[in-house]
């Protein structure tokens, strides 16, 4: 009888051991499975956050690239070379000509002829004309990018990408008319050599503008800003 027993409960035990380890394999199992979901839902996310970085820091350097070749050719024409350029196309003469630096108001209207005024005026077309070829890349590019600005940020770069637009159009228009209107004695065809107010002064504030641009821009191209 005792034998018995004996026997009976070790089949008891056995019995509980099998259990146990078979929760022990079901609970290992449970939370191995739910582990990998978790990894599984990291790295998704993960991918999302990659992916999403990715289109953004595309966005913005083409942007960049558009909104800085825009601004480079408008700066050329302001540049001293390119004036020189145009005051060399033009061939006025100066009641001073020794005088440094010369200037608007010393050149003699009369010594401009029509063919030198417009060889100045097709020289400055040649210039500025192609930044009109960038407007339609500046459009599209910020349209891709507006979806990850702020309000604020939108209005800014909105702002100087119609600044760039602007200060462009009423150059070309100028240099178009004037050369249209074939007038030598017209005053504003002086307004293109020593290059003044008010075109520098446009340029000026479009490049203040711009440097803020570039600063939110940089932002964007670190993870720590992709809650912008």
């Amino acid at each position: 009888m005792d034998e018995l027993i004996k026997n009976y409960a070790i089949i008891i035990a056995s019995s509980i051991t099998g259990v146990i380890t078979l929760l022990t394999v079901a609970v290992t199992q449970i939370v191995n499975s739910k582990m990998q979901k978790r990894q599984l839902n990291h790295q998704k996310e993960m991918g999302y956050i990659e992916h999403f970085l990715d289109k953004r820091t595309a966005a913005v350097l083409e942007f960049r690239e558009i909104l800085e070749e825009s601004f480079s050719l408008l700066d050329y024409f302001h540049s001293s070379k390119a004036d020189f350029e145009r005051q060399e196309m033009l061939k006025a003469e100066y009641i001073n000509p020794f005088a440094t630096p010369k200037t608007q108001e010393d050149i003699i209207p009369d010594s401009i002829t029509l063919t030198n005024m417009t060889s100045m005026f097709d020289h400055g077309l040649k210039q500025i004309e192609p930044i009109e070829e960038k407007f339609i890349q500046l459009d599209t590019s910020f349209n891709l990018l507006s979806i990850y600005l702020s309000e604020d940020e939108e209005k800014l770069f909105i702002g100087v990408i119609k600044d760039i637009q602007q200060l462009a159009h009423n150059l070309i228009g100028g240099l178009r008319h004037y050369k249209e209107k074939g007038d030598p004695q017209d005053d504003y065809v002086l307004k293109f050599v020593h290059i003044e107010e008010p075109y520098r002064n446009s340029l000026e504030s479009i490049r203040k503008k711009l440097k803020t641009v570039r600063l939110i821009t940089k932002q964007y191209l670190y993870i720590h800003q992709l809650d912008k």
